[in-house]
C-alpha cells in the first residue's frame, strides 16, 4: 500500500474534524478523479469478462490483471476520498466491447499504455500526490508489459 504524506494526512483528517473543510489540498479534480475511476472499473469488468473467455493460462493472467484494475479503483478511491472528504458509490460498469479476444487484448495493452502516461503526467502535475500517481504510472506499465506477453505467447 502506498504511504500517505505529513500534508495529505493532516489535510483529510481536518475534513474528517470539519475543522478545514474550506482548504483543498493542491491535487486532482473530484471529477476527473471519479472518471478515472470509472474507467478503472470498466476495465477490471473487461479483463474479468475476457479472463472467462479464454480461460486456463491466460484467463489466470487476465485474473491478475482485473485484479490489479481493482487496486487502482480503491486507490483512486482513496485519493477522491483525501481531496473530497467523502466516499462515492460507482454505477456498475458498461458491458465490455465484443470482438475477437486478441483484438481486445491489443485495445486493453493501448489503454494501459495511456494510463501509464496518464499517471505519469498527474504525477508531475499535483506534486502532493506525486508518489501515489508514480506508483500508479508503475504498475500500468507492468501491466502493458503483461498484456504484450500475452499477445505475444498468443500470436
Amino acid at each position: 500500500m502506498q504511504t500517505i504524506d505529513a500534508r495529505l494526512q493532516s489535510d483529510v483528517w481536518s475534513r474528517v474534524r470539519g475543522a478545514a473543510a474550506s482548504q483543498d489540498v493542491e491535487g486532482v479534480a473530484p471529477a476527473e478523479l471519479q472518471r478515472w475511476m470509472e474507467e478503472a472499473k470498466a476495465r477490471w469488468a473487461g479483463y474479468r469478462r475476457l479472463a472467462a473467455e479464454l480461460g486456463g493460462r491466460d484467463g489466470a493472467v487476465l485474473r491478475e490483471l482485473a485484479a490489479g484494475q481493482a487496486a487502482r479503483c480503491r486507490q483512486l478511491h482513496a485519493l477522491y476520498f483525501l481531496q473530497t472528504g467523502q466516499r462515492l458509490r460507482l454505477p456498475p460498469p458498461a458491458p465490455a466491447a465484443s470482438g475477437p479476444p486478441d483484438a481486445r487484448l491489443r485495445s486493453a495493452w493501448q489503454a494501459e499504455q495511456r494510463l501509464r502516461r496518464q499517471d505519469a503526467e498527474a504525477a508531475e502535475r499535483w506534486p502532493a500526490m506525486a508518489d501515489a500517481f508514480a506508483a500508479l504510472s508503475r504498475a500500468a506499465a507492468a501491466r502493458a508489459r503483461t498484456l504484450c506477453s500475452l499477445l505475444a505467447r498468443r500470436l
